[in-house]
């Protein structure tokens, strides 16, 4: 059993019914839900998973304003559950920063270092990928206030297109000058071990680029290749060409480093967001830039930092 499946169980058949009968009044601003980080939100978990921070748990929500007014009530709930579901061992509810109770608000900033879905570009760049796609997985089992998921699906709605577009720029330039530009260079000087070095950062770019033009958010490097995989445009030639590019030694990779730069060079002009007849990615970035509405973010340098 899924750990997901798991947490939709533990809540309905164990706290639900308490917090009906012992705390009603906390209900009406109580979401219920498993989100966030660990295999299990996203569906991920097996057998292996199960070494640390999985089995029976969810996360409880309350916005801010009701936390002193409900929190000891409900944490004295979640304490006094049953140790085990299903014949399997329970998380503690009150112990983990995964699981238990947390504020609406103090969820939202663990994860993308805002409160809110973000406002401004900046607030935007400042919100990990991965943070963000921790905050949108998983499931939310009730939501009678409806502000956890207001934000969750404001998340949802992606970055900005502004916001989108410099950033697949930033991923391109880097895929770019590591795949495309510096693998090769390494090998003529005979550094091996940085060449296999610039393999994982291009493909870690190139993977970047194919979520940000799939309008998804890139998952924990772990989750990141299997993620890949499922994504609808183009991310199952995707997920082969990395697996290739990471298996294959000195030259043999070049041709799908290429390969794969190319796929994402199809998908920028499927978009019309590049017209480059280039095979380069570093020539598409100037035409990426340049459709950027918003003069600031426009003028903002791509700093090739990793």
């Amino acid at each position: 059993m899924k750990g997901l499946e798991l947490a939709r169980g533990y809540f309905y058949d164990e706290c639900l019914p308490r917090l009906r009968k012992e705390l009603p009044a906390a209900l009406p601003y109580l979401a219920a839900g498993l989100v966030g980080e660990g295999s299990d939100c996203f569906g991920y978990d097996d057998f292996i998973s199960r070494d640390h921070d999985w089995g029976p748990a969810f996360c409880l929500w309350l916005p801010q304003r009701y936390m002193e007014e409900y929190a000891d009530g409900i944490k004295e709930i979640l304490a006094s559950l049953s140790q085990s579901y299903k014949g399997l061992k329970a998380r503690a509810l009150n112990s983990s920063p995964r699981v238990g109770l947390c504020s609406v608000e103090g969820f939202y900033t663990s994860l993308i270092g805002c409160p809110r879905c973000p406002e401004s570009a900046e607030e935007w760049l400042s919100a990990s990928p991965s943070g963000l796609a921790a905050a949108v997985n998983g499931e939310v089992f009730l939501d009678n206030s409806g502000e956890f998921t207001a934000v969750r699906e404001a998340l949802l709605g992606f970055y900005p297109e502004d916001v989108r577009v410099w950033l697949l720029a930033k991923r391109c330039a880097l895929a770019a000058q590591t795949g495309q530009y510096n693998y090769l260079r390494c090998l003529r000087h005979g550094e091996k071990a940085t060449a296999e070095m610039i393999k994982g950062r291009f493909a870690e770019n190139a993977m970047s680029a194919m979520f940000l033009l799939n309008g998804r958010y890139m998952p924990f490097y772990k989750w990141s290749h299997r993620a890949l995989a499922t994504l609808p445009e183009g991310g199952a030639e995707a997920a082969k060409y990395i697996e290739r590019i990471m298996f294959q030694s000195g030259t043999d990779a070049i041709a799908d480093i290429e390969a794969m730069s190319g796929l994402i060079i199809a998908i920028l002009k499927k978009q019309s967001l590049s017209n480059s007849g280039s095979d380069f990615l570093m020539d598409h970035c100037g035409e990426l830039i340049r459709g950027i509405k918003d003069a600031s973010l426009r003028s903002r340098g791509l700093t090739l930092d990793f």
